[in-house]
């Protein structure tokens, strides 16, 4: 009998490149170009170093570009290490979490281009459709889930490596020329593969970029052992001991959602992009504080309270337990701290790489402002969904003035969707510290991979400027 691995594998073979809608593709291109300025600006965390170190250490063939670096080495360490730096600053797109809660691109995006250089070359178009399916299957199988984020705030498991691997092996196999019955089989070997623990977050340690790395290397893989004919149980989704049981246990979860609908719409047409370096729930009240800095002069030093009104979500996850998110001891650690995002954004006007070093997380004066922002439960905002649901932030001043603002939703949501030409200059702000006057060239020819002859060098033409 055929299996949801089977008919999902069919799906992502079948697929044809000519039959995906223009604004489909156009998304996939603006993933790509927004991956670029990620993956760059993520070279220079710690946790990239060690990634970075440790496969230039193994050895082994030259098959795919460490972005950033002349270095090549087998597909898997590429996409393990372009991952891991992907996901690093906490910048990479993901989908809305009313479909999903699972960050696509860091996981696909290593995968399809370690596949392209490994295979020596790829049309554009081709490579997209590859990309679009792996945004497919990591979203179809997060969402199969009772709710996107149950895994994560009932069993602690971070859903991107849970069902990254998945979608590595399925970007992998399209480019690398897997059969259905191949690419199922691939999906079964992921089945073992599939791992990773929110506790990494509540640490504070270096674990979570790592999380996203891994998946595309265990993906890139499954896609190898299957096209030399080792299997994995193609049962691996509704099998008695299979994935879903496994992980979620008897009903949490809705394998129909996996083979509904082929071609309907889909799923990276729901990717949300990120304009602040840290967890996506903060982004609605950073967004509502960057709006009265907009409009009214604002000097942190005279900010006497902050009141931020939320969702009981965003309160349990970036405001509670109360030692961890006021006083953070890491970067990694602030990146899901609200009351230090809230207060280093009064500061310095910005929350990005910079804000969020070890270094940065110590200065008292950025310390002291957090210990003055109140979040307050809004029993009106009952949403899952922290980054698209509404936000308001109150702001009182030394001089007497109470400003306040409420938003819709976080910057680069559904509900707030950043335009092309914002997701341009955050490229651009990433990625010209490291590609110089090549920066406008590398988005150009991001935002017209549809009509390139070849990709497969793009990686290796990413070398540091200087």
């Amino acid at each position: 009998m055929s299996t949801y691995a089977d008919r999902l594998a069919d799906f992502c073979v079948t697929l044809t490149a000519e039959s995906l809608p223009k604004p489909v593709l156009h998304q996939a291109e603006l993933s790509a170009m927004d991956f670029v300025g990620v993956v760059l600006a993520g070279g220079v965390t710690p946790v990239a170093e060690f990634v970075t170190g440790y496969a230039r250490a193994q050895g082994g063939a030259g098959e795919a570009t460490l972005f950033g670096h002349h270095d090549r080495v087998p597909a898997p360490l590429a996409g393990l290490v372009n991952g891991a730096r992907a996901h690093s600053i906490e910048l990479d797109d993901h989908e809305a979490h009313m479909r999903s809660k699972v960050h696509s691109g860091a996981v696909v995006f290593p995968a399809a281009w370690a596949a392209a250089e490994r295979r020596g070359a790829v049309t554009g178009l081709e490579f997209l459709a590859a990309v679009v399916i792996g945004y497919e299957v990591i979203g179809r199988l997060s969402a199969a889930t009772s709710y996107p984020d149950f895994l994560g705030k009932k069993k602690g498991f971070h859903t991107t490596p849970l069902f990254g691997s998945f979608a590595s092996a399925a970007t992998a196999g399209r480019l690398l020329g897997l059969t259905s019955e191949q690419l199922s089989n691939a999906f079964g070997i992921c089945g073992s593969m599939a791992s990773g623990l929110q506790e990494t977050v509540a640490a504070g340690a270096m674990v979570k970029p790592f999380h996203a790395g891994w998946a595309a290397h265990n993906g890139l893989i499954a896609a190898q052992l299957a096209s030399r004919g080792m299997t994995g149980p193609r049962s691996i989704f509704e099998g008695r001991k299979g994935f879903y049981r496994a992980f979620c246990g008897e009903g949490e979860y809705d394998l129909s959602v996996i083979d509904r609908d082929f071609g309907a719409e889909y799923d990276i047409s729901l990717t949300m992009y990120k304009p602040y370096a840290c967890g996506g729930g903060i982004h609605p009240a950073l967004t509502a504080i960057d709006d009265l800095r907009g409009r009214h002069d604002i000097d942190a030093d005279n900010v006497e309270r902050v009141v931020v009104r939320t969702s009981q979500t965003v309160v349990d996850m970036f405001v509670t337990p109360r030692e961890a998110k006021y006083s953070p001891v890491s970067g990694p650690q602030a990146q899901h701290s609200l009351p230090y995002a809230a207060a280093t954004l009064l500061v310095d006007g910005a929350a990005l790489l910079d804000q969020f070093t070890n270094e940065a997380v110590a200065r008292p004066h950025v310390r002291a402002l957090a210990q003055r922002i109140d979040v307050e439960v809004d029993p009106g905002i009952h949403s899952d969904d922290p980054e698209d649901e509404p936000a308001s932030v109150t702001i009182l001043l030394a001089d007497g003035r109470e400003l306040t603002s409420s938003v819709r939703g976080g910057r680069g949501s559904l509900a707030v969707p950043m335009s092309d030409a914002e997701l341009i200059d955050k490229y651009r702000r990433l990625a010209t510290p490291y590609l110089g006057e090549a920066t406008a060239t590398v988005q150009e020819r991001m935002l017209n991979l549809t009509t390139a002859p070849n990709v497969a060098d793009v990686p290796g033409s990413l070398v540091r400027h200087g």
